[in-house]
């Protein structure tokens, strides 16, 4: 993009002028000697370091057909158009640039309060028929000036300047003047003098002279129109030969009550004048605003008055103007401010500005990408779907948001979020749109990049998956064909010791016996280990087969605890079994494999007499529901040495105990209590364990499926 691209936008968008050439344009004769004037030398210094909005507020003035002038900076340094140049009189063009202590010394102790007051955040001020003594001819003169004052405002609140629209009033305030004077003076001779007539058909105000009407009591009742001038004729649209003479309250009905007649009478009591601005009730179906001033005048008034309604629209354009740009210029700062690319569009959805970020970003020009033309600089595989999208929230008001890839100046592609969001005027419909544009491209290739591996990981996972449970499907076939090679040949000595030990012929000695004994007691022992690796290959392998049966788990305790009683007793641990008292003789059958429960309660029993000293005891517990008799848990407990709170959960893994030298000095492998749990969730029952070390341990096996399952799913 070049520089020759630029002025064209920013004339558009109201930015920060950086040449004098730009603030002073135009072939106004102020605007030639303010691009001649060395600004760096005066207090506001070079043009280039003004504010955007003070730069508006020139131009504004040097465009405008009204006196205009501004006040800039702490010195209020002058500024003026053609039309404030006659207010100056011989002071112009010398006041130009300077500061206004300098240029109105004769009235800075009156001027100062005003504009240091709205310099320093004040409210806007308005004066009508303002008097002020000039010395602009080099002599003092009174001249009078209506004007208003208003601050120039930066987009973050500060104020740098004041702005005053002036129109003299001397020759209309003189006239006036002149008329009233005349009307005294000839009101003693009826109207015979012809210069009063003169006076007040050439006035520039409307002229009424008013009569009071009283009643018997002397109250004000009426009043009666003495004279009129033309303009007040005109103002009031009747012929003067069809007002003088006659009564307000026949004239003008409307008047009756209102605040303006409240005002006539007013003044004939207090003998004070008083001015207002009123919409006139006179005019119906139009908007008409009059300014009067009502004089008290021996038993009557006079009203001077005027049409002040261009006025007002004047002023009232001129301050919503001023808005309109101030809030542009504050939006115009702000977008340039941001780092991404900020654009508006109108209701049609063509885009009418771009903030230079889209300039510097894309190297096109405004002219080459307004309206649609930003479809040149958006990938061709996405826009179709932007500008479907971008139609579809033009068409139903609704927000805009889409992805796509824009071209930068060197020909690469970007990814970026596009969105907008519709303003809406007074009536509902859609003023404008606000849109930006943020690179996320960064963001789009992290996210890709974490997708790609995301896939890697994923396949890794799945190979890692398939090449463990492939492990595990060997490790089932290796274990069962070794469980069934070792089993033959164990069966065998197992077989063989036993009948050794018999000694049928009676030729072996004791000793030998015993030695028979503890091959057969080995043997079983090794057996037993065989089916627990192959039970947990089972387990972990998913491969459990259950044999489903109605079970009565109180005949099955009773039976486990009979076949174990010797055990118990020759560990010298006392066995105490509790069935409970079911509402019937017998509890309830249970649904499970009377198998796998069996070898469950067995693992339990062995480990709690195992792991309980001499002279401790063993508490087999069963707690049916008291309506039903459907067995509900069963506690084992013992008194034995207990396990560590920190061992709990690591007795239930696999060639795990809860103390490292449980092994030497209890034997055993491990295996029994996982392989329980295994079975028990099989089955759909849970076991838990509750221990204190040094105090004992409490298993349970919890059969009410119905509570389990509402547990898990709490």
């Amino acid at each position: 993009m070049t520089n020759q691209d630029l002025p064209s936008a920013n004339a558009m968008t109201g930015m920060t002028m950086t040449s004098v050439d730009q603030v002073f344009a135009g072939e106004s004769a102020m605007a030639k000697r303010g691009r001649a004037l060395d600004w760096a030398r005066s207090p506001l210094g070079a043009v280039d370091g003004w504010s955007p909005a003070l730069c508006t507020a020139v131009m504004l003035t040097l465009g405008s057909g009204f006196p205009m002038c501004v006040y800039a900076g702490p010195q209020l340094v002058l500024i003026y158009n053609d039309g404030f140049a006659k207010v100056l009189g011989l002071k112009h063009p010398w006041a130009l640039g300077r500061a206004t202590r300098q240029v109105w010394a004769e009235i800075w102790d009156v001027l100062s309060p005003e504009l240091l007051g709205v310099l320093s955040g004040g409210e806007p001020t308005w004066h009508e028929d303002q008097q002020f003594l000039l010395e602009r001819d080099g002599q003092p003169t009174a001249a009078y000036f209506t004007y208003t004052c208003s601050p120039i405002r930066e987009a973050d609140g500060r104020i740098v300047g004041v702005h005053n629209l002036c129109i003299e009033t001397t020759a209309r305030v003189a006239a006036t003047r002149q008329l009233l004077s005349a009307h005294a003076a000839l009101e003693a001779r009826h109207e015979s003098d012809s210069r009063y007539q003169a006076a007040r058909d050439v006035a520039l105000n409307g002229f009424m002279a008013f009569d009071v009407v009283r009643d018997e009591q002397g109250t004000l009742v009426d009043f009666i129109v003495r004279d009129v001038n033309t303009e007040a004729a005109s103002l009031l649209g009747r012929e003067r030969s069809d007002l003088v003479g006659r009564s307000v309250s026949e004239l003008f009905p409307e008047l009756v009550g209102t605040r303006e007649a409240q005002a006539y009478a007013r003044v004939v009591r207090t003998q004070q004048a008083e001015e207002d601005e009123f919409l006139s009730p006179m005019h119906p179906g139009r908007d008409v605003w009059i300014r009067q001033r009502i004089i008290p005048l021996a038993d009557g008034i006079v009203v001077s008055a005027r049409d002040i309604t261009e006025e007002r629209r004047t002023s009232e354009d001129h301050a919503a103007r001023l808005r309109a740009e101030e809030s542009e210029s504050r939006f115009r700062t702000l977008a340039e401010a941001i780092p991404q690319i900020v654009w508006t569009a109108g209701p049609d959805g063509g885009v009418d500005y771009y903030n230079r970020r889209w300039f510097d970003y894309t190297g096109h020009s405004l002219a080459e990408t307004v309206g649609w033309g930003w479809g040149a600089v958006i990938h061709a595989d996405d826009l179709t779907i932007v500008v479907e999208r971008w139609k579809e929230a033009v068409r139903n008001g609704t927000p805009f948001d889409c992805e796509f890839r824009l071209r930068g100046v060197d020909g690469s592609f970007r990814w970026h979020l596009g969105r907008a969001q519709p303003l809406h005027d007074a009536g509902g419909s859609i003023a404008k749109w606000f849109g930006t544009c943020t690179d996320i491209h960064v963001q789009k290739e992290l996210h890709s990049e974490l997708e790609s591996r995301v896939l890697v990981r994923t396949a890794e996972l799945h190979a890692a998956k398939d090449a463990a449970e492939s492990a595990n499907r060997a490790k089932s076939d290796f274990l069962a064909r070794m469980s069934h090679e070792l089993r033959t040949p164990l069966n065998s000595i197992i077989g063989f010791a036993t009948i050794i030990g018999r000694n049928k012929r009676g030729t072996l000695s004791e000793a030998e016996i015993n030695y028979a004994e503890r091959i057969r007691a080995n043997g079983n022992h090794l057996l037993e280990l065989i089916n627990d690796v192959l039970d947990l290959s089972k387990v972990e392998a998913g491969h459990i087969d259950l044999q489903w049966t109605k079970v009565r788990v109180d005949a099955l305790i009773r039976d486990v605890c009979a076949n174990l009683a010797h055990r118990a007793a020759g560990a010298n641990v006392a066995l105490e079994v509790d069935i409970g008292a079911p509402p019937r003789s017998e509890t309830a059958p249970l649904r499970a494999d009377e198998v796998r429960l069996r070898q469950v309660l067995l693992n339990l029993l062995s480990n709690a007499i195992k792991f309980t000293p001499a002279g401790g005891s063993l508490f087999v517990t069963l707690v049916s529901d008291e309506s039903t008799g459907y067995p509900l848990r069963l506690d084992v407990r013992d008194t034995g040495i207990g396990i560590a709170a920190e061992a709990h959960e690591r007795v239930f893994h696999a060639f795990e105990q809860a103390e490292s030298g449980t092994t030497a000095r209890y034997g055993g492998t491990g295996l029994g209590l996982p392989i329980s749990r295994a079975l028990c969730e099989a089955m759909g029952f849970r076991l838990t364990l509750e221990s204190v070390l040094g105090e004992g341990s409490t298993f349970r096996v919890n059969f009410d499926r119905r509570a389990i399952a509402r547990s898990a799913a709490t």
